[in-house]
């Protein structure tokens, strides 16, 4: 049994070294976790999707950001996340992190997918989350 969080956050990040990514761009990042359950409600998705959603949001430095897109307040307000060099894979990573520290006792398989504006994703899996760091995970704010 597995309950499924989904929730979207806009965010400014940038490619190093990339031709035509390599300044800061803005997404629409589509965060997406497969978490197991031990019995039905064991987890009450809605206020963890909340809880998860917030703490991401809220990890991160803003920035101004002067477009404005319909729907969710997280992506629609003039400041969003700076991510800097963060991959989708990072990101995946740091909120997988997070999944953990809400929930140190979680066992099973745990799934998180990160999209750029509801597509092309990064994907990590809980064994992944708990040994793999890349050079951008591992940025001071990242260690909270």
């Amino acid at each position: 049994m597995y309950i499924v969080v989904v929730f979207r956050i806009g965010g400014m990040h940038y490619y190093p070294g990339h031709v035509s990514l390599n300044m800061p761009h803005f997404h629409r990042f589509h965060f997406q976790a497969t978490i197991p359950e031990m019995s039905e409600r064991d987890i009450e998705f809605i206020d963890f999707r909340n809880t998860l959603r917030q703490n991401f949001f809220n990890r991160f430095p803003k920035m101004r950001m002067d477009v404005k897109y319909k729907g969710d307040d997280y992506w629609n307000a003039p400041m969003v996340n700076d991510y800097g060099p963060r991959s989708c894979e990072d990101l995946a990573v740091i909120l997988g992190n997070e999944i953990m520290k809400l929930l140190p006792d979680l066992t099973g398989e745990v799934t998180i997918f990160v999209m750029e504006h509801d597509r092309d994703a990064g994907v990590v899996y809980r064994e992944e989350a708990e040994n793999l760091v890349s050079k951008y995970t591992n940025l001071p704010e990242d260690r909270q």
